[in-house]
C-alpha cells in the first residue's frame, strides 16, 4: 500500500522548517552567506532571469553571475515554449487529466501576456525574474522532498540535497525583499 512509515512522517514534518532555519543561520554569517549565494542561490537566480526572458520572447543563456539575453525578441524560443504548452494541453486531453490542460492553457496565456508586453515592461520583469525565479525554483526544489515512495529522488537521498539547495535559494532571495 501507500502507507508511509512513522519515520517518514517525522522527516516530512521536520524537513522544511529545519532546512529553512539552517539556511537562515547560514545566511546570517558573512562566510556562510557568501558560500550560500555563490554556490547555491546564484544559479537559481540566473535561471530565473533566463526563464523570464524566455517567456517574454527573448533568447537567454544563464551562466555564472550573468545571464546573456538577446536585445530583440525572437520566434524560436517562444515557439518552443508554445509547443511545450500545447503538448501539456494535448497530453492532458488525451489522458483525461483536466488539471494538465489547465496548466498548459494557463502557461500559454501567461506567455502571450509576457510576449506581447512592452519592451520596458519585459525588461522590468526579467530583472525581477532573478529573485522571483530563485524563490519559485527554490520552493519547487524544496517540494521535491515530498515525492512518493519508489521515486528515484527518494531512493538515493537526492531529495535532501535538493531540499538544501532550494532552501538556500529561497532564503537568499527572500532576505533581499524582506
Amino acid at each position: 500500500g501507500g502507507e508511509e512509515s512513522p519515520r517518514e512522517w517525522k522527516l516530512r514534518a521536520g524537513a522544511l522548517p529545519t532546512a529553512i532555519v539552517l539556511a537562515l543561520m547560514f545566511h546570517s554569517c558573512d562566510t556562510g552567506h557568501f558560500v550560500q549565494r555563490s554556490a547555491l542561490s546564484m544559479p537559481l537566480h540566473e535561471l530565473g532571469h533566463a526563464m523570464t526572458a524566455w517567456w517574454c520572447g527573448f533568447a537567454a543563456l544563464p551562466s555564472l553571475w550573468k545571464t546573456l539575453i538577446t536585445e530583440t525578441r525572437g520566434v524560436f524560443v517562444p515557439g518552443l515554449l508554445a509547443a511545450g504548452n500545447a503538448f501539456l494541453v494535448w497530453r492532458g486531453w488525451t489522458t483525461q487529466r483536466t488539471w494538465l490542460c489547465v496548466i498548459g492553457l494557463g502557461l500559454g496565456a501567461l506567455q502571450f501576456i509576457a510576449y506581447t508586453s512592452a519592451d520596458t515592461t519585459a525588461a522590468a520583469a526579467i530583472t525581477f525574474g532573478g529573485d522571483a525565479g530563485a524563490m519559485v525554483l527554490g520552493s519547487l526544489l524544496m517540494l521535491t522532498f515530498f515525492v512518493r515512495r519508489g521515486s528515484r529522488l527518494r531512493a538515493g537521498g537526492l531529495r535532501f540535497g535538493l531540499l538544501a539547495i532550494g532552501a538556500a535559494g529561497f532564503v537568499d532571495a527572500f532576505a533581499t525583499w524582506w
